[in-house]
């Protein structure tokens, strides 16, 4: 989706340090449609000292490159994506293999509309966690409810708070967003080749994005929310399901298994459980297919160090 100018605004608040790192997951623009816009682009980058204003009398409406509004206003810019743009740090989502070098290293990391465009999200939410230093901030804004054709998925409140608790974030800010549909290009969402939907047309008007600020409190690993009731558990269900859903993580070496397994305990410890994960509970608990995954992670490691 991009920036709107308004996000801005909103990230001028959260007092970054001055040369901040900050990281784009998605390479993003901001179109700039009236001189109202191009007033908060230019206030952010007063408010952040170093940046010099874009000139007034520049010709509306304009794209311009998320990039470069942040290295105007003097932060240290990174972004991720497959689209092979210069400048852009290529990460495929799908595969879960994540820049190592950059690990907890961005005081910012920016979701402007990216996780709806994956099948599955987790990824995305992963790598976000895992760029953002212990104390950094992340910032999401999404569509939650609507936008009847725009990308694949629209994680639910539920999965919000699940995602916010299950990773002890702080909440820094959290609201939901009407958006004016008349301003959205009907075709990217609601497209006729969906006509065959019957009531698909019925709910139009009610696109709405969630524009969730959250804190990382710990360099506790990546906890992917689950929905299930495990009644009578003493945690060891629960380390069951993280453990299968950071599997994959592991196989690519994104994740190490020590840093899985200790990440795990810690969930369990805040919940009161008294069940504990090691090498041979990881090997009682799994199903075959992650057991016989052990056997070749070291080899997996290896092959993609060469």
């Amino acid at each position: 989706m991009g920036y709107s100018p308004e996000m801005f605004s909103d990230i001028s608040r959260l007092g970054l340090p001055r040369h901040a790192r900050i990281m784009d997951i998605g390479s993003q623009d901001v179109r700039l449609n009236t001189r109202q816009d191009l007033t908060v682009v230019n206030d952010f980058l007063r408010h952040c000292g170093d940046g010099e204003p874009f000139p007034v009398d520049i010709a509306l409406p304009v794209t311009i490159e998320a990039m470069t509004v942040f290295e105007r206003a003097g932060f240290q810019y990174l972004r991720s994506d497959v689209d092979e743009r210069p400048g852009t740090i290529y990460v495929d989502l799908n595969k879960l293999i994540f820049p190592i070098k950059l690990k907890g290293s961005m005081d910012l990391v920016v979701n402007a509309g990216t996780t709806e465009h994956l099948a599955n999200p987790i990824g995305g939410f992963a790598l976000i966690h895992y760029l953002t230093k212990p104390g950094g901030l992340m910032f999401h804004d999404v569509p939650i409810f609507g936008y009847g054709n725009h990308g694949l998925t629209n994680p639910t409140p539920k999965f919000w708070h699940a995602l916010v608790w299950m990773n002890s974030y702080q909440v820094i800010n959290a609201a939901v967003l009407k958006m004016d549909e008349s301003k959205i290009d009907q075709g990217n969402f609601y497209h006729d080749y969906l006509s065959y939907i019957k009531g698909l047309n019925d709910i139009k008007g009610i696109s709405n994005i969630v524009r969730f600020v959250v804190r990382k409190t710990s360099d506790r690993v990546f906890i992917p929310p689950y929905d299930a009731v495990l009644p009578d558990s003493d945690g060891s269900k629960e380390a069951n399901l993280v453990l299968g859903a950071l599997y994959p993580f592991i196989m690519t070496g994104s994740f190490s298994e020590e840093e899985v397994f200790a990440g795990i305990n810690d969930f369990l410890a805040m919940q009161g459980k008294s069940f504990r994960i090691g090498v041979k509970t990881a090997v009682m608990i799994s199903p075959i297919w992650l057991i016989k995954t052990r056997q070749i992670v070291g080899r997996l490691k290896r092959w993609m160090k060469n």
